[in-house]
């Protein structure tokens, strides 16, 4: 059983109202080019528990240091995370593991880690500078595809021949590149 499922059988076990909001994202038909897509980035399984706005849930196993590493993903690289937990919701990040209770039965067990605002520090979006296009073409919107194929041309006549390779000549303007 997934940490996901473990999750929402605990949840549901306890008579709470939960339900998932990972989801799959990619064609159906090609279960390799899926993947998962938590709400928020970070949140599996929201909950209402009772208590004041709505319980978030981070599932995963415990062993590896997993939760530490949710944890730590969290408050480092979810800016929804501030505006959930602002809102008066809640977050946690629960880690299943195995529990020997005699000698023949084995218990699974929560190890359960609750974020709050307190545990963001400062909080630095990155985002990445905007990459260049290959080549600059000097064209307009409207202008057509044979202005574009044109201005195509041109730049293929201006490159410089590499060692060994001839010079490119345009015969209808009697120029070389």
């Amino acid at each position: 059983m997934l940490p996901t499922a473990r999750t929402l059988a605990e949840l549901r076990k306890r008579e709470l109202w939960a339900d998932i909001v990972e989801r799959w994202i990619g064609p159906p038909n090609k279960p390799f080019m899926r993947k998962r897509k938590d709400l928020f980035g970070c949140i599996d399984i929201v909950c209402l528990d009772g208590l004041p706005g709505v319980l978030g849930i981070q599932a995963t196993s415990d062993s590896g240091g997993n939760v530490s590493a949710r944890a730590q993903k969290i408050r480092e690289e979810c800016p929804a995370v501030r505006d959930w937990l602002a809102a008066g919701n809640r977050l946690q990040v629960w880690g299943w593991s195995k529990h020997r209770v005699s000698e023949k039965s084995v218990r699974w067990s929560p190890r359960i880690v609750t974020i709050t605002l307190d545990d963001l520090g400062e909080f630095h979006t990155h985002v990445p500078e905007r990459r260049k296009p290959y080549r600059k073409h000097k064209l307009k919107p409207g202008d057509g595809l044979a202005a574009f194929a044109k201005d195509v041309g041109k730049q293929r006549r201006k490159r410089k021949a590499k060692p060994g390779q001839r010079e490119l000549v345009n015969l209808s303007e009697g120029e070389s590149a």
